[in-house]
């Protein structure tokens, strides 16, 4: 079973203010594509006159803000959403090669046992996948999984993530979307590690 995601963050409220000439636009007037919900906006060349950017959009060109053309970010991965988990991939079973958390009857538990655990101390480690943020995303190019982790999710469905590297950054493999999701050593360690006692994992930090 698929979730929706939307890995891009949707660009709205592009409003025009003059028309003008299509047979103007050559392939010289391409400076950027941004492609979103079907649609697709060139953004062209700046009126040194107006201060206004040219957008071509469907059929007619507009001119508009160059607040719209600054907004956007230098590189497309950079419109990626940084998010490991949809906001509908809420996980109910995570199982790493050398342990794994449950959901059981209405309660976590983990094999191996956890040792003397709250369901608070589960839930967080929990939490800390459900939420969990990378530093950045990039295209899956090449590299040849490590291990894997398997997460099963409240609504039905499960995903497989491949873990490319451990060091020194996390790089996770989202098959699904051939995106890597990278994490710096500190959120690695609090994903990889086998849930722990707030007393426990304060100590440690």
């Amino acid at each position: 079973m698929q979730h929706e995601r939307d890995p891009l963050r949707r660009r709205q409220g592009l409003q025009h203010h003059q028309h003008c000439d299509t047979n103007r636009v050559g392939d010289q007037f391409l400076a950027l594509r941004v492609i979103g919900g079907g649609q697709r906006f060139d953004f062209g060349m700046v009126n040194p006159v107006s201060h206004e950017q040219y957008v071509l959009a469907g059929d007619a060109v507009h001119a508009v803000s160059l607040r719209y053309g600054a907004a956007l970010p230098a590189s497309p991965a950079d419109l990626l959403d940084k998010r490991l988990l949809g906001s509908a991939e809420v996980p109910v079973r995570v199982e790493l090669k050398e342990y794994s958390v449950f959901r059981q009857d209405g309660k976590w538990a983990a094999a191996p046992p956890g040792g003397d655990l709250s369901q608070d101390d589960y839930q967080r480690w929990i939490d800390g996948w459900r939420h969990a943020s990378a530093v950045r995303v990039a295209p899956y190019v090449k590299g040849t999984p490590a291990g894997e982790i398997e997460l099963q999710f409240q609504a039905g469905g499960k995903l497989t993530l491949a873990i490319l590297t451990r060091e020194p950054e996390l790089a996770l493999l989202r098959p699904d979307e051939n995106l890597v999701y990278y994490f710096l050593r500190g959120h690695a360690q609090r994903l990889l590690a086998p849930p722990a006692a707030r007393d426990e994992r304060a100590a440690k930090n």
